[in-house]
């Protein structure tokens, strides 16, 4: 025990400032058991321990921390109060010389256990990094040479030889789990690897000539471009029954995703060629793709729209068809006319086409709607008020119990302007005629 903390317990008595220095010593004591764990715990881990050395190293240091833990018991409960009795006195005094002679023991472990490190090591050394064997064995029409080296390192077992008969010789090697076997007969040559590499030039005369010199074509290109493209598979390089197979396989509607699974395994029968900011490739596919101009088809990607010859899609006006040789334009979105105008637009068409195309009919919109049944019409248009204020028109096809089944154009207007009205709000002096019906050509018309 420290002659500070005997000097504590002299008296009897605890006053906070004993407590205090008590605290302390505590944890030096602490610190030193920290230090005590992680130097047994990078020692036992050591490959090179082994045996008693280990098992002592490890015996230690329970014996050791098991006095730690009776050693801060005992000194808790003797500093729980204000006072400390004589068997408590007694009690830390033994705790702290069993704390001190395992502590003392544990150190010496430490040497031990080092010495033994330091002792296989030594003997590895003497043995020497490997150890080779080897024999020569000589028989009627037969002669074999082995050779084996043991790495006692890194514990590896390499093995090669040759063998000579009257049927054949074979070249082998072995390491590890790899094996590679190269045999020889009068008739052929067998090569047994996992990884077989050739270097310099090498000839297949057993292959067509059209094969030779598509291959030979390929190995001689001096550009490392055309060499690039050459290793790939182009549409150019199959067959017209393998190009129509791939070709109903991607342009097929109902297997979708079989479809795109065959584009994707054809993608990646080619190759990716990436030259400095240039990038070709078959198939790209992607969560998100931030560009501020592209390319995709006969669409391109201009100052935030997407373009083509005749369509452009604004996103903050609309999508818009043109074709201004021809006079026709199509304008579908939140302002389809310049706002010079003074007037909100959503639909504007326009059909002006006099080109002499062939058409001797032109309409801005044609509308079509299935036969009417005895209750509902079939509507082709339908206009309304916003927030039911009355105004609307419906323009409709009806079925009336015509015998011969025709329907019959409706037109409805449920709150029509008035003929005062016409005279207050727009005309005082208006002149009337009457609408009719020419059966004969379908028209509406003027009575005069």
């Amino acid at each position: 025990m420290s002659d500070e903390i005997k000097t504590t317990f002299k008296d009897g008595i605890l006053t906070d400032a004993e407590k205090i220095s008590i605290g302390k010593y505590l944890n030096t004591v602490d610190s030193t058991m920290s230090d005590v764990e992680a130097t047994y715990t990078k020692l036992y881990a050591n490959t090179y321990l082994e045996g008693t050395p280990k098992s002592n190293l490890k015996t230690a240091y329970d014996n050791l921390k098991s006095a730690y833990d009776s050693l801060v018991a005992a000194i808790e409960d003797a500093t729980a109060d204000s006072t400390a009795s004589e068997t408590e006195f007694a009690a830390v005094n033994t705790q702290f010389a069993t704390f001190n002679s395992r502590l003392s023991t544990f150190k010496t472990s430490i040497e031990s256990a080092n010495k033994s490190i330091q002792d296989k090591l030594k003997k590895l050394a003497d043995d020497g990094i490997s150890k080779v064997q080897s024999d020569l064995t000589i028989e009627k029409a037969k002669i074999s040479a082995n050779v084996t080296a043991i790495d006692n390192i890194n514990q590896t077992i390499e093995k090669s030889g040759w063998v000579t008969t009257s049927q054949g010789n074979t070249l082998w090697a072995h390491k590890g789990n790899i094996i590679s076997i190269i045999n020889q007969s009068s008739e052929s040559v067998t090569i047994n690897a996992s990884k077989i590499n050739l270097n310099g030039k090498v000839t297949f005369s057993m292959f067509s000539s059209s094969l030779q010199s598509t291959i030979n074509g390929k190995a001689n290109s001096d550009d490392l471009g055309n060499l690039a493209k050459l290793d790939t598979v182009g549409e150019s390089q199959l067959s017209t029954a393998v190009k129509d197979t791939i070709n109903s396989k991607l342009s097929s509607d109902d297997v979708g995703d079989l479809a795109y699974k065959d584009k994707v395994e054809f993608a990646q029968l080619g190759s990716t060629i990436i030259t400095g900011g240039h990038i070709k490739t078959e198939l790209i596919d992607t969560d998100s793709i931030y560009a501020n101009m592209a390319q995709i088809g006969d669409f391109s990607i201009e100052s935030g729209s997407l373009v083509s010859n005749k369509m452009k899609l604004y996103p903050s006006s609309g999508l818009y068809f043109e074709d201004s040789g021809r006079g026709i334009i199509s304008r579908f979105g939140a302002q389809t006319i310049p706002s010079s105008t003074g007037v909100s637009c959503n639909l504007f068409l326009r059909n002006t086409d006099n080109s002499g195309t062939g058409m001797t009919n032109g309409a801005c919109m044609t509308l079509e709607v299935g036969n009417p049944t005895n209750t509902n019409g079939q509507k082709w248009i339908s206009c309304s008020q916003a927030s039911g204020w009355g105004a609307g028109f419906t323009l409709e096809a009806k079925y009336v119990g015509d015998d011969n089944g025709m329907s019959r154009t409706c037109i409805t207007i449920p709150n029509i302007l008035t003929d005062g009205q016409l005279r207050n709000k727009f005309n005082s002096s208006p002149q009337f005629h009457f609408l009719v019906w020419d059966i004969k050509t379908g028209m509406v018309c003027m009575q005069i």
